[in-house]
């Protein structure tokens, strides 16, 4: 007598379990370039279809973004609100996606050398309930360059990686603020968004030539299908039960 199939069991959990994927959504701080275009992939998750700011020097960026669109170029609810006060370029390899990511500046600071103290902000507006990451790329044409990284409770105390090529991606969470970890991106865990919003600030903190640099902002979050209701679930046993049956009574699965 045969039996149901190792498969047909797994696809039968699967269904009561649900299925789990990762919504993406990118933006790019374009300066002195066009910009990431539909195709190329980039960033430490890598993605597509990110969405582009542009970025003023001297004057940085202040306004809200139409609705973002996601990593497979669907458009979300999702808007981000930035503000900060200057702009430049990282000098990274822009013909490369990596790099190109990389390449623009939006600034925390005002051009002053030794300079601190100066806040640029990152709002993601009306997200759903649930919890992000969020991934926030720091590579900065400058060396020495101190910030202060803040989103909800936690604060990462970094200095800027100096460009230079396709740098490959160096992590830069620390805690502690009596020391400094240098790389060229932050990552905060297993946010909750409050009242539908998730900011970020990037305070310089004076050193290098204190303009303190975000490249691009990476939103995380993990969506998982519906489960079924109760009553699809009885159909799915109910239909399990009437297949072994079936198969007891014949001796084997129908061709």
């Amino acid at each position: 007598m045969k039996t149901i199939s190792s498969l047909t069991v797994a696809a039968v959990l699967a269904l009561f379990a649900g299925t789990a994927h990762a919504q993406l959504i990118g933006v790019q701080f374009v300066q002195q370039g066009p910009g990431l275009t539909p195709g190329e992939i980039a960033g430490f998750i890598p993605q597509d279809n990110y969405n582009l700011v542009q970025v003023n020097s001297g004057t940085g960026t202040n306004g809200t973004t139409g609705f973002l669109f996601d990593g497979s170029g669907d458009p979300t609810s999702i808007t981000l609100t930035h503000s900060s006060n200057d702009g430049y370029n990282s000098n990274t390899d822009a013909t490369t996606p990596n790099g190109d990511l990389l390449f623009g500046e939006d600034k925390s600071g005002g051009g002053g050398y030794g300079s601190g103290g100066i806040t640029a902000t990152y709002t993601f507006n009306d997200l759903s309930d649930g919890t992000y990451d969020l991934i926030g790329y720091i590579e900065n044409e400058n060396c020495g360059v101190t910030a202060n990284i803040t989103v909800g409770s936690t604060t990462y105390y970094v200095t800027d990686q100096r460009a230079s090529g396709t740098p490959p991606f160096t992590l830069a969470n620390n805690v502690d603020p009596s020391t400094r970890v240098t790389g060229n991106y932050v990552e905060f865990f297993n946010i909750t968004a409050v009242n539908g919003q998730i900011t970020l600030t990037n305070t310089s903190a004076g050193g290098g030539n204190g303009t303190a640099a975000i490249n691009g902002l990476q939103l995380v979050k993990t969506v998982t299908s519906a489960v079924p209701e109760p009553s699809t679930y009885a159909m799915m046993l109910g239909g399990l039960a009437l297949l072994g049956i079936c198969i007891r009574r014949k001796g084997a699965l129908p061709a």
